[in-house]
């Protein structure tokens, strides 16, 4: 039976020309110099109070190099918080990390037609993704802690 797995593991490991760790490597988000972003995040947005809006799908390797903690992001595992985020981006992120104009992004894709996304400026771009920050006279309506219930009230906009 031992054998027989062996046997079965090493003609599918032959036969599949394709590993995923290796084509993340070569063309996924991991080969992508993303430490000029990180950087930017670890220099400017550590010291702030406020959510960092992006996607962890498109922008794992960012939020991993940025070294900021993980309760800083708002992506799409973080549930609730990323619903009211997409709904309210100016109540619930001071920086949105997107691939503009990219619809494969999805935080982009739900929120670039948001008005809410109106209220930010692009304050840097780079090949693989654009930084935006929500204007300073907006700030007073920024929720910078965690609350149970992040939903916010329809009327609040």
């Amino acid at each position: 039976m031992l054998i027989g797995l062996l046997v079965f593991v090493t003609f599918f490991q032959f036969a599949s020309s394709d590993a995923v760790t290796i084509d993340d490597a070569q063309v996924g988000s991991s080969q992508k110099n993303v430490t000029e972003i990180s950087s930017w995040l670890r220099e400017h947005a550590g010291p702030e109070k406020g959510f960092i809006l992006i996607s962890a799908a498109s922008h794992d390797s960012i939020i991993f190099s940025s070294g900021l903690p993980m309760r800083r992001f708002i992506h799409e595992g973080s549930g609730t918080y990323y619903d009211a985020a997409i709904e309210y981006p100016d109540h619930w992120a001071r920086y949105i990390v997107v691939r503009s104009y990219s619809d494969d992004d999805s935080t982009w894709r739900l929120i670039h037609s948001n008005p809410g996304f109106a209220k930010y400026d692009l304050v840097d771009h780079y090949p693989f993704a654009d930084i935006y920050e929500l204007r300073a006279e907006y700030l007073h309506e920024l929720n910078t802690d965690a609350i149970l219930n992040p939903k916010l009230p329809t009327n609040k906009r």
